[in-house]
């Protein structure tokens, strides 16, 4: 079930960088606080685990040795429901991903004027399924939870900040990995011409709380799935609309980032661990 987007919120707060590079561009873009440079965002991840309480445990069940409540046994996979991936990482198994923001002038999108475009590159390798078999097949993917502060004419002499892009809020940002091969995983792309978003309305009866289906609100008795912004209907897959598009004078913080198996259920998520 997807969590409210308050919660989301503070989830994000535990993961935010921010991608931003000295251009021409940048330098006529003097509105809100910027770095002088910070282009480039590269990330090692790891396995995904479910917190403490969660859905299968309501409560801490036992603590550390120096009396640190916890919950056990720790469980991988999706936090928000019963549901667990049937993949792991193999005795060699690792996984990254490289953002760089770049700005374009033209976009390549073809609006004629300039933005900001984020190339994406991730890989992951010894990947396997049920801890034996190496990784094969599509539906792999990386999804990220963005945050962008902005120069806009409808509000000149100050800057914006939109709704959170993505990670149940409003419209998730998804990119597809090539098919798996032999438990190895690689993509490479860039926002304006790769990224697909899955729309995310509200509950009719509490707007805090996202959905992409009628269930989801009518399971928790507040009402029913509205539309996402510019009218998408939740639960559907699209391309990046052109009201998406992120102008030259922007900055990105990524609040979250993960990837996902074809069953829709989180496998990795930047982090520091190994052997």
């Amino acid at each position: 079930m997807l969590q409210s987007t308050l919660f989301r919120f503070f989830a994000s707060l535990l993961l935010t960088a921010t991608l931003m590079s000295a251009t021409t561009a940048d330098a006529q873009c003097s509105v809100f606080n910027k770095p002088a440079k910070a282009k480039t965002m590269k990330v090692d991840m790891v396995r995904t685990y479910a917190p403490c309480p969660n859905s299968q445990i309501f409560a801490p069940n036992t603590a550390t040795s120096t009396g640190i409540p916890a919950c056990g046994p720790a469980i991988t996979g999706d936090y928000s429901s019963d549901s667990d991936t049937s993949f792991d990482f193999g005795a060699k198994g690792k996984c990254n991903a490289k953002l760089i923001r770049v700005v374009e002038d033209p976009c390549s999108t073809g609006s004629g004027v300039p933005c900001s475009n984020l190339k994406v590159k991730s890989k992951c390798s010894d990947v396997l399924l049920f801890g034996a078999n190496p990784a094969t097949g599509s539906g792999w993917e990386l999804v990220l939870g963005l945050r962008v502060t902005m120069e806009d004419q409808t509000f000149p002499g100050s800057g914006m900040t939109l709704i959170d892009l993505g990670l149940e809020n409003f419209a998730e940002v998804r990119f597809d990995f090539e098919p798996a091969i032999n438990g190895k995983l690689k993509l490479k792309g860039d926002y304006a011409s790769d990224a697909h978003f899955v729309c995310i309305g509200t509950c009719s009866g509490d707007p805090l709380i996202a959905c992409d289906s009628d269930t989801v609100c009518s399971d928790l008795g507040v009402g029913t799935c509205q539309p996402g912004l510019g009218g998408c209907t939740p639960g559907a897959d699209t391309p990046a609309p052109d009201w998406l598009e992120m102008p030259a004078c922007a900055n990105v913080e990524i609040v979250d980032m993960l990837v996902r198996d074809p069953n829709g259920q989180l496998f990795a998520r930047p982090g520091l661990g190994g052997n």
